[in-house]
């Protein structure tokens, strides 16, 4: 309550917070959904609401994983790269000899195999040797 958190601020030396203790407090805290209205739920009675973004969070959510479900997200735009120089460097250090096409700035999960093949579009093949 508003009282205590003022008597409790007074009392003290150091910096109070409140979340829905009034302003008698040092300073304030709110959950950014809840005072962005992202979330659409219900927020508690000492938040407001400088914001209705629920409908704008929850459409931008549901077209992420349409495009996740689809194959379309992450785009390689959207990943983060390595040169072939440290990925040849942390297939050694992995213990796994690779040839890897120039074109490649990144793989997913290397195979335990002793001799693999990178394929251009990031995937292992086993090669044989």
């Amino acid at each position: 309550p508003m009282v205590v958190a003022a008597f409790v601020t007074s009392q003290l030396h150091t910096p109070t917070i409140g979340i829905g203790a009034g302003s008698g407090t040092s300073g304030q805290v709110l959950v950014c959904d809840d005072m962005l209205g992202a979330s659409g739920a219900a927020v508690p009675s000492f938040v407001k609401k400088y914001a209705d973004l629920g409908p704008i969070t929850q459409g931008a959510i549901r077209e992420y994983v349409k495009e996740v479900k689809q194959g379309s997200f992450p785009a390689p735009e959207h990943s983060k790269h390595m040169s072939e120089k440290e990925l040849r460097r942390l297939h050694g250090l992995a213990g796994v000899e690779i040839d890897v096409p120039v074109s490649t700035g990144a793989a997913p999960e290397v195979p335990a195999v002793a001799k693999a093949t990178c394929n251009a579009d990031g995937s292992y093949q086993r090669t044989h040797s």
